[in-house]
């Protein structure tokens, strides 16, 4: 997958500057217009907050249907393993 750019490396910056605060949000909705790479900004906040090896992580999935997640999940797992480089184990879970 390729590297975020400018500006999702900024939206997803945001997002754990906000999800690092004690008195932030827990949750984060990522919304944008069509092609705009909300799947790399998602990937890229995963990603990061896995490497940081403290609390579970649950994430939430949601697309416009299983064949778009069916598509992507499997990129997002094998880039986020590859990138923590200690082969930890991500649980995933499907819902049809």
């Amino acid at each position: 997958m390729k590297p975020p750019k400018r500006f999702q490396t900024a939206t997803v910056d945001r997002a754990l500057t906000a999800f690092s605060s004690k008195t932030g949000p827990r949750r984060f909705l990522i919304a944008d217009e069509v092609g705009l790479g909300k799947t790399v900004v998602a990937r890229e906040i995963v990603c990061r907050l896995a490497e940081r090896k403290r609390k579970p992580l649950v994430v939430f999935y949601v697309s416009n249907g299983t064949s778009v997640a069916t598509q992507t999940r499997p990129g997002w797992l094998s880039s986020c393993r590859k990138r923590s480089g200690s082969g930890r184990s991500i649980p995933q879970t499907a819902y049809p």
